[in-house]
């Protein structure tokens, strides 16, 4: 069985994820989570020894930077192992699971088809559980996945208070660094993203490793920088740091877009914003204001903005619900390849527009479930074709 669950940032998914783990642990078969990131993986690893307190839990964390992977390969396979955390490194082809009955894929959408295949097909009868903090519309998801069960987390929890959105150009850049000087502390912290690593002449956007420097000379020690291209252990000791609350200021690139948990910083600027897409643009205001104290995201652009970025932007501002600004995402870039191994541009349904025939959609797949009730057709080619059929595709 497999089943989507989809929430918002902040919504609660991982501890639904986690909780559903525990009747697989139980019965003494192996479950598995993937994560996107080893940063996520490493913070899933350790909610997941946290939070669940059952006898039987035998957890591994799994990434790329594992040492001794041989051994924890042999462990997996004779079932030592029952919980496996990682990143791509729980799909290779050499390491071979004992009785995987459960897989649960978090950010599911960035993840390729064949990957997430790939993992499924390590076990037998598979279950999934398929998790999204980027909502995908109804209709999409009706179109992507037809009749599996969805289930939505539609609510934040009641503690944390919306969170403010303010747009800016890059004049107000010395503004901004005036106010953090002023509201930072252990208990109110910052992250400031760029979307580059280092400088780039070839790309006029802001860099990691420049703004750090600015604000070091500003913020001294309570300024720290983080980015994809340090060592896993290096970046492990920062974010620890970070949620000690011994940095202050966080200046990164989207490498915290997914799964960071600093309850204590409500504080996010996204400099050169107009970069980013909607989706990504929510995904990193997500990590702010997951306490009880407001949360402030402040989105700079610069001053040579395109006018259609320039509305994606008051889009993002006026939006603050992660499914509305999944439809609003969905005109402005494109389904993708729906039911292959595109993730966007334009789709190939030949007459149907996701964004907008919700109707006739909704209506298909009724049309779709009465067929396969009504007759016993062995050959699932004959279901999928019926599938392309029923929703025009090419």
């Amino acid at each position: 069985e497999t089943i989507l669950l989809q929430g918002d940032v902040g919504s609660g998914k991982t501890i639904v994820a986690l909780l559903s783990a525990i009747p697989f642990l139980n019965k003494n078969l192996q479950v598995a989570y993937m994560a996107p990131t080893e940063i996520l993986a490493q913070q899933i690893y350790e909610n997941v020894n946290k939070f669940i307190t059952c006898e039987d839990l035998r957890s591994v964390l799994l990434t790329g930077s594992s040492k001794d992977k041989n051994e924890i390969y042999a462990k997996i396979s004779n079932n030592y192992f029952n919980f496996i955390i990682g990143t791509h490194a729980v799909f290779q082809e050499n390491l071979s699971f004992n009785n995987l009955s459960y897989v649960i894929i978090d950010e599911q959408h960035r993840f390729g088809v064949q990957q997430r295949l790939n993992l499924a097909e390590k076990g037998i009868d598979t279950n999934i559980l398929l998790m999204s903090a980027t909502p995908i519309p109804r209709t999409l998801a009706l179109a992507q996945y037809g009749e599996i069960e969805q289930i939505i987390i539609n609510e934040r929890p009641a503690f944390q208070k919306p969170i403010i959105t303010k747009v800016s150009n890059s004049s107000k850049i010395n503004d901004l660094t005036l106010y953090l000087k002023k509201n930072i502390n252990s208990l109110n912290q910052a992250y400031w993203i760029c979307p580059l690593v280092e400088a780039s002449d070839n790309l006029q956007y802001k860099d990691v490793e420049s703004r750090f420097k600015s604000l070091k000379k500003i913020f001294g020690n309570d300024v720290e920088m983080l980015h994809g291209k340090m060592k896993s252990q290096e970046k492990e000791y920062i974010i620890n740091n970070f949620k000690k609350g011994i940095i202050k200021i966080l200046v990164a690139t989207t490498v915290v877009e997914v799964g960071i948990d600093n309850k204590n910083a409500n504080i996010i600027v996204i400099e050169n914003s107009e970069k980013f897409g909607l989706s990504q643009l929510h995904q990193l205001r997500g990590r702010v204001g997951r306490g009880s104290i407001q949360g402030y995201c402040f989105s700079i652009y610069d001053n040579e903005i395109t006018d259609t970025s320039f509305e994606r932007l008051k889009i993002f501002k006026k939006n603050i619900n992660g499914f509305k600004l999944a439809e609003k995402d969905l005109e402005i870039r494109g389904t993708g390849d729906i039911l292959g191994y595109r993730q966007s541009g334009d789709s190939l349904f030949k007459f149907v527009n996701p964004a907008i025939d919700q109707d006739l959609i909704i209506d298909s797949l009724g049309y779709v479930k009465e067929i396969i009730a009504n007759r016993k057709y062995e050959n699932n080619d004959f279901k999928k074709n019926i599938y392309k059929l029923l929703l025009f595709f090419k």
